[in-house]
């Protein structure tokens, strides 16, 4: 049987919840440099995405820029994309995630050692939230 574009990207509509997609784009997201993420935004007319899905004026999809041009992923093309990327793949799910760890602990202590170098207060506030962080069980 031999299946148009926008049936392919159709069939992986209803794979994941929209949480659990913006997971995994989140995770895709650890691969890439921070000025080129895929980010969600709503479409101001009507289009095709780089696989032939259509996207309709006013329907978020997803979109990556380059400095000379830009990747444009509807929502139902994203999913397909990220379950052929992580379903059967716990290796790339494992690596996205020990990835992501690392740039939030890497961004946290950059910014305590900023609020550190200035704040003569930071190193008293600093400590405290992040023990009550800990006792109310958050990150």
């Amino acid at each position: 049987m031999v299946m148009n574009k926008s049936s392919i990207a159709s069939e992986y509509e209803e794979i994941y919840t929209d949480e659990e997609l913006q997971t995994y784009v989140e995770l895709l997201n650890t691969l890439y440099p921070w000025l080129s993420e895929w980010r969600l935004v709503q479409a101001r007319k009507d289009h095709n995405d780089e696989f032939g899905d259509s996207v309709h004026k006013d329907e978020f999809y997803y979109k990556r820029d380059f400095p000379w041009d830009a990747i444009k992923v509807s929502r139902r093309s994203m999913k397909a994309l990220v379950f052929c990327l992580f379903d059967g793949n716990p290796g790339l799910k494992r690596l996205t995630k020990e990835f992501r760890q690392e740039i939030q602990e890497r961004m946290q202590a950059l910014m305590r050692n900023t609020v550190e170098q200035f704040s003569p207060l930071a190193t008293v506030v600093w400590p405290v939230q992040q023990e009550h962080k800990a006792q109310e069980g958050g990150h």
